[in-house]
């Protein structure tokens, strides 16, 4: 294993200019705000090729898309420029190790992290074949993880208040 700095791994894409009130309930497309949440859509992409978004305000979050997208202005979009990478290892690795990210964060009211912190981390790189393994493994972890978030809700709805 060696390590590589991020930014000899990806480059940022030009930012969006929209604003988080720009995403509603409906959309056809995800709409990334600097929330570690999903909760907003979009009729239009900007973005449509796989890659990495992270929120620059607030708190630290990453989020990882396959899927065409857009983002607010308070997101920096990543995407790779070494094909020995692995998108989806890369971001297990940040969001496995968040306290990087927020490490980033300054400032005295709304902190935000900037490009250039992000471009200095560093990242663990092995051969793809093994990436591709541990994202392989990751995946059918978080299936297993979100499956059980949604029994957790289901039972929470048949939840009856005591008397």
């Amino acid at each position: 294993m060696i390590t590589k700095k991020f930014k000899y791994l990806f480059k940022y894409l030009p930012k969006s200019n929209l604003n988080a009130s720009d995403g509603s309930d409906k959309g056809t497309f995800n709409f990334y705000t600097s929330s570690s949440k999903i909760t907003k859509k979009i009729d239009k992409a900007k973005f449509f090729q796989e890659a990495i978004i992270f929120g620059n305000g607030g708190s630290a979050n990453i989020h990882h898309s396959k899927e065409p997208f857009n983002t607010t202005s308070h997101c920096f979009v990543a995407v790779p420029i070494d094909e020995n990478i692995s998108i989806k290892y890369v971001y297990y690795y940040l969001s496995g190790n968040l306290h990087l990210i927020e490490r980033g964060f300054k400032g005295a009211g709304l902190k935000n992290i900037s490009p250039k912190y992000i471009e200095n981390l560093d990242i663990p790189i092995f051969p793809i074949e093994i990436q591709n393994k541990i994202v392989s493994v990751l995946d059918k972890a978080s299936s297993i993880i979100v499956k059980r978030e949604n029994t957790l809700e289901i039972l929470k709805e048949f939840e009856i208040d005591s008397f």
